[in-house]
């Protein structure tokens, strides 16, 4: 039980540093809420980056494009 507690107290410190880093209210940012859109984001890029390559690259640029690719391929919880 100590360990679920002292896990529980990780998250929360942090949940706390993720609402400053955001510059959210840190008594109403919730987690959860913030990976939604992470992952609402993520969804659309992909969407995004198969438009055929050269109209990608001249709106996003070709670096932009390799960061999405790599960034939003990553394994999903």
């Amino acid at each position: 039980m100590h360990k679920l507690e002292s896990s529980m107290k990780q998250v929360e410190a942090l949940r706390a540093e993720l609402a400053g880093y955001y510059c959210e209210d840190e008594s109403t940012f919730q987690l959860d809420d913030a990976f939604k859109v992470i992952r609402a984001f993520c969804d659309k890029l992909q969407k995004a980056v198969k438009v055929p390559y050269p109209t990608v690259r001249l709106f996003l640029g070709c670096e932009l494009h390799s960061i999405a690719t790599s960034v939003c391929n990553k394994k999903r919880i």
